[in-house]
């Protein structure tokens, strides 16, 4: 202390009583300096581990909605079968987090990550992994808006085929119904007896199927052995009238099928993109 006030006086002249004043001024002013360094450098430090801690804690809870949101989907996916007999319905996980993530500021959260000297010298997080994360995050923010919408496409789809195979289904048993009807007590030849026998024991046994109106049901124990039947008597023209409502009937059942074999293979990449995702994130936490 004595040796800088001594260089002081030397340097511009002047006396201890001059200089003294100026020395406790240089060490406040400095000291002030140096704890005002201190108190930023800790605070920068604690705002990088909250807002690391805020980050991952958001990231945990999304990775867990998302994988979640995979198995709804291959629930789903298994729905997807033409034998199915129930509605189909797609349970929706909500994601609530991922706008809560996307309030983040991304230049805060990538200086919590790969400025300060913590980080430096303890942590070095890897840039691939974190850039993979934000990737996964961006991609699960684009799929949430998008395959709500793709599972009322589809039933908007199903419905209109179903709706028409059902209209000529219907078709089908009011003209058996009322051929069965127009010919009660009048005399017929043997071989249409026959054929028109066996034709009633096949209606028959398929209205006594449970749920026998579903479409595979009805197109495995109805329409096919039913055509197959008709075009073994081409010789009556009944067989041809009812043949090209069935085949009707079987286009439409075939679109259902087609229809769910599409949406099968959609909805079974949503489950890798979610299950992807979810699990990316997880390795990363």
């Amino acid at each position: 202390m004595a040796e800088m006030q001594k260089l002081i006086n030397e340097l511009f002249g002047i006396n201890n009583d001059t200089s003294a004043p100026i020395i406790i001024t240089l060490i406040v002013f400095l000291s002030g300096y140096l704890i005002a360094y201190f108190i930023k450098f800790i605070t920068g430090i604690l705002n990088r581990r909250s807002q690391r801690k805020l980050f991952y804690e958001l990231l945990d809870e999304i990775a867990s909605c998302t994988l979640v949101q995979a198995k709804n989907f291959e629930k789903f996916v298994k729905t997807l079968e033409i034998t199915f007999e129930s509605g189909f319905e797609l349970e929706r996980e909500d994601i609530n987090h991922l706008s809560n993530l996307n309030k983040l500021n991304f230049e805060s959260i990538h200086k919590a990550f790969f400025t300060g000297i913590e980080n430096w010298v303890f942590y070095r997080h890897s840039r691939n992994e974190f850039n993979k994360v934000w990737s996964g995050i961006s991609k699960l923010n684009y799929w949430e808006t998008i395959y709500y919408d793709e599972v009322n496409k589809f039933i908007n789809k199903f419905n209109v085929y179903e709706n028409k195979r059902n209209e000529l289904l219907d078709k089908f048993r009011v003209m058996y119904d009322t051929y069965n009807q127009s010919i009660n007590g009048v005399k017929v030849t043997k071989e249409f007896r026959d054929y028109f026998v066996e034709l009633q024991e096949k209606v028959k046994k398929w209205s006594k199927i449970p749920n026998f109106i579903h479409y595979h049901i009805a197109q495995v124990n109805l329409v096919l052995p039913v055509i197959e039947h008709n075009n073994n008597h081409p010789e009556f023209e009944i067989s041809l009238q009812l043949n090209n409502v069935l085949l009707e009937v079987s286009y439409y059942y075939e679109n259902l099928k087609n229809l769910l074999e599409t949406y099968k293979k959609l909805f079974q990449s949503y489950e890798k993109i979610y299950s992807g995702i979810g699990n990316t994130i997880k390795r990363y936490i």
